[in-house]
């Protein structure tokens, strides 16, 4: 617990609870980078599992450093946004929940790349899969993807109220 209260306690975290704009700013930057990765993550999962299949994979795979980009911004944010609060996030159930999703998402995020995309990159030289193929397994993947995500977003949201309630009801 002393790191947590170290954390906090750093001047970049007083900045952050203190200042007008540190966290309002810090707070846009993780909405925008939750557009980008969930945002491409559901487009994909969702034409994973049959949905708008006139648009092709290999259209979507441009857009995938889009996902990667947001998740990087995410989690530059995230720490910033969990140093301010550290002390109180860091037993926070909805908080730990959300941190375990977005782990998780970001797994199941490549493993369903991964699963589309096969060896075909590594075997044409440039990065850039040849052939994308739809399996059971990658429909399965696009399924967990979707609960995951939309538990990240969910349990995100409800951090904020469960912090409120404890410190209401002398806990926190």
């Amino acid at each position: 617990m002393d790191f947590v209260a170290w954390l906090q306690a750093l001047p970049l975290s007083e900045w952050v609870q203190t200042s007008d704009y540190g966290f309002p700013l810090l707070l846009a930057a993780h909405s925008i980078g939750l557009a980008g990765v969930v945002g491409m993550m559901v487009v994909l999962d969702l034409r994973v599992l049959g949905l708008a299949e006139g648009i092709p994979i290999a259209a979507l795979s441009r857009l995938m450093p889009v996902a990667w980009w947001g998740f990087a911004i995410n989690a530059l944010s995230g720490i910033l946004l969990f140093m301010a609060n550290a002390t109180r996030l860091v037993t926070n159930w909805a908080f730990i929940l959300k941190m375990s999703a977005v782990v998780l998402g970001g797994i199941v995020s490549w493993l369903l790349w991964r699963s589309l995309t096969g060896h075909a990159a590594a075997a044409n030289g440039r990065g850039e899969p040849a052939t994308f193929t739809i399996t059971r397994n990658a429909r399965i993947i696009a399924v967990i993807s979707l609960l995951v995500w939309f538990g990240a977003i969910l349990f995100g949201r409800v951090i904020a109220y469960v912090m409120d309630h404890a410190i209401l009801h002398g806990g926190g």
